[in-house]
């Protein structure tokens, strides 16, 4: 592999191929041996993809982004909006429903798709991979995007963020020019 980013995929990738196949299949009954090395594999699988989520933000260049925003520089812009929010770049792949992981998926799934000014605007399925999430459920990231309002206050901090860094945006929308 080339980079901890694919290594972080491939991992989680591994694991949810572990998770459905154990519920097609079901788990081994009355074997509590088999059992234990299952979960054993699941809970190291899930601390390789952290690990290499949080290698590969640490070894990210912080060179400036000036102008359109190219998709080979989203994850560099995803530190810095998520260091904004005061959430850690796996906010995508917790399952919390802790008020400030909320407001802080739909403030980054709004700010990628529909502020930031990408040279070539990317899809849900592409930014599922930005943040190692499965890009069969890009819903999460939809379903993120349409609570950005609620959020407003991120997303105002976030617009200040790029405006600080010289990243190009679309217009502020209304709500949150308000919040800000």
């Amino acid at each position: 592999m080339s980079n901890w980013y694919e290594v972080s995929i491939v991992a989680e990738a591994i694991q949810q191929q572990l998770e459905a196949a154990l519920s097609e299949y079901g788990p081994v009954p009355g074997d509590q041996q088999a059992q234990a090395y299952v979960s054993q594999a699941k809970f190291a699988l899930g601390k390789l993809s952290d690990y290499a989520s949080t290698k590969y933000v640490q070894k990210t260049p912080t060179a400036p982004i000036v102008g359109k925003v190219k998709t080979n520089q989203a994850p560099e812009l995803i530190a810095a909006l998520c260091a904004v929010a005061d959430v850690p770049v796996t906010v995508f792949k917790d399952h919390s429903r802790a008020r400030n992981l909320v407001a802080a998926r739909s403030a980054l799934a709004w700010m990628l798709h529909e502020g930031v000014a990408f040279e070539i605007p990317p899809s849900f399925p592409e930014m599922c991979v930005w943040f190692g999430i499965l890009s069969t459920r890009h819903t999460t990231l939809v379903s993120a995007k349409r609570r950005a309002e609620l959020a407003a206050h991120l997303v105002a901090a976030m617009y200040d963020e790029c405006d600080r860094l010289g990243i190009r945006t679309h217009p502020r929308p209304d709500w949150a020019k308000e919040a800000a």
